[in-house]
């Protein structure tokens, strides 16, 4: 099974689902190892965030965790390149930055769910003039 119906279009109780999950554990694990030490805990977070929330989409190609841009899987049948992207350089640096983005993106949205209120503020600063005449671009936000 390919990865993209296994990530995606699947159910996240089904046994591929699980086998998927492991795999990319495995293949995170072996990036992990080489910058740092990590525990039996590392992995169970691993787990459970794949199982509670999933995938960010149209991450087939694991780039941020362990697999190399220029693998196997993202050469086209032709032997080329996949796309035009994948022979530019990459700066891992932000790799891992926009990574973090995407968790902080993600509390974030955790946190405006569970808590309307804020959300509600924050719409309504949007709309408030910075100080009064000013142009209407200008808002509290």
């Amino acid at each position: 099974m390919d990865r993209h119906t296994w990530m995606y279009k699947i159910s996240r109780a089904t046994q591929d689902y699980v086998d998927g999950v492991e795999k990319f554990i495995e293949c995170a694990e072996g990036n992990l190892k080489k910058k740092r030490e990590q525990g039996k805990e590392d992995r169970i977070t691993f787990r459970d965030h794949l199982f509670r929330r999933g995938f960010m989409p149209d991450y087939t190609k694991w780039i941020w965790h362990g697999e190399g841009i220029h693998s196997e899987k993202s050469k086209s049948s032709d032997g080329n390149r996949g796309s035009i992207g994948e022979s530019m350089p990459t700066n891992k640096e932000d790799d891992a930055e926009n990574d973090r983005m995407n968790d902080m993106i993600e509390d974030v949205e955790e946190l405006l769910v569970h808590q309307p209120k804020i959300l509600e503020n924050l719409v309504d600063d949007s709309k408030k003039l910075l100080y009064p005449g000013c142009n209407d671009q200008f808002t509290m936000m």
